[in-house]
């Protein structure tokens, strides 16, 4: 497994002018065995974009936390009930096991929603909901911050190789 500390980063990446994806996000997740994310928007689709760094994330044991405003699909609403409803329900479990072991040999990815469901299943994502309670006029405010930090879990001596960011990107295709 690489270092997140022997990437190249820029201080900072702009949309139109840099592949945000290519050049930063995956790269990092490749590496990384903790993801701590905080955004607006969330979609399994995300899964098709960063699907062969997600796959690495997976083998490395990583660990994903996201923090979400409560605009959620519903099928990936959905597939988070299925993904907890799993942590207690061994035969669901050992179903979604077998989709992520199918997945880790599959080059490529056709059910973003099933692989949520697998990766929450098996304890790699887990997902909570923000909602902001603000009885001011601006009552139909979202939660909408996004930031995150990757993380990679080392055994030498010293702290672990960590990247933070902040920005306007969604975890969505789009």
């Amino acid at each position: 497994m690489h270092d997140l500390s022997e990437l190249s980063l820029q201080p900072s990446y702009h949309k139109g002018e840099n592949n945000i994806a290519e050049e930063f996000y995956l790269p990092c997740m490749q590496r990384a065995t903790r993801y701590d994310r905080a955004v607006g928007f969330f979609r399994s689709s995300i899964y098709l974009l960063a699907w062969g760094s997600l796959k690495s994330f997976v083998k490395n044991g990583g660990q994903m936390r996201i923090i979400c405003s409560t605009v959620i699909d519903s099928d990936d609403q959905n597939a988070l009930a299925t993904g907890y409803k799993a942590r207690s329900d061994d035969e669901l479990s050992e179903e979604l096991q077998d989709v992520i072991d199918s997945m880790l040999e599959d080059s490529s990815l056709k059910k973003p929603t099933k692989v949520l469901a697998a990766l929450v299943a098996e304890g790699v994502v887990d997902f909570k909901i923000a909602s902001l309670d603000d009885p001011s006029p601006r009552d139909k405010r979202l939660f909408h911050d996004k930031l995150g930090i990757f993380t990679q879990a080392t055994n030498a001596q010293g702290g672990d190789p960590a990247v933070a960011f902040k920005g306007s990107m969604n975890e969505t295709w789009a």
